[in-house]
């Protein structure tokens, strides 16, 4: 998506915000004190994964959308709301996964 010319800085913005929390969630796994059991790790893991997954399946609605649409960008205004959407919920997510 960051890489992608056919999203504007806003969803960039937002897929930064979320790479930035996925990052912060690895690190907080990785240093936590004392250090987090195989459940505690795997249910960050599986919260983590289901976030991206969130992530890539209103990416790829919206890519879609795009190329149908003759790549006509102001064609596909819902499909960019819910991928920002999604970011959101998605970063949301990881936040909450350092949180509980």
């Amino acid at each position: 998506m960051i890489g992608s010319n056919i999203v504007g800085n806003d969803v960039v913005e937002l897929a930064a915000q979320y790479m930035a929390e996925h990052a912060r969630l690895e690190l907080w796994i990785g240093s936590h004190e004392p250090p987090l059991g195989f459940r505690q790790q795997f249910e960050r893991g599986r919260a983590s994964s289901e976030a991206l997954l969130v992530a890539y399946e209103a990416w790829a609605a919206f890519e879609t959308a795009y190329q149908a649409s003759g790549k006509k960008v102001d064609q596909v205004r819902d499909e960019r709301e819910k991928l920002k959407a999604a970011l959101r919920r998605a970063t949301d997510a990881l936040v909450r996964a350092r949180i509980e």
